[in-house]
């Protein structure tokens, strides 16, 4: 498979979810693209296996949801939660305050993380 492929499939799964609003969820893993309601998903950590041909892989990705006010944030934030709930075995939710390319005001998002053991090599 490969990390590149399986990253791609991470991206595959979360555009395939459908949004309340009956739109497609936008994941990107260029920062460059971030435009809120979306997923971000930076490059994984990563662990070898020695001579497994596995690597272990621990994952993140930002949900990210517009600057507004704490009354509209949280909504669009548990949304995004509820539509990404149960696609992956995620371990750990952090909210951040994330910091866009091209500067402005930070964007909330949920840190959300898993881990992943995927084989590499021939």
């Amino acid at each position: 498979m490969g990390l590149a492929a399986a990253v791609d499939g991470v991206l595959a799964t979360f555009r395939a979810v459908e949004l309340p609003d009956g739109s497609q969820l936008r994941a990107f893993d260029d920062s460059a693209q971030i435009t809120p309601p979306c997923v971000w998903l930076p490059v994984p950590s990563i662990e070898f296996q020695y001579s497994k041909r596995v690597l272990s892989v621990t994952w993140q990705a930002f949900i990210v949801a517009p600057p507004s006010s704490t009354k509209s944030v949280t909504p669009t934030l548990s949304q995004l939660v509820d539509a990404v709930s149960g696609l992956f075995a995620f371990t750990d939710g952090s909210p951040q305050l994330l910091t866009l390319q091209g500067g402005g005001q930070p964007v909330p998002s949920y840190r959300i993380t898993w881990l992943a053991r995927i084989p590499i090599g021939a």
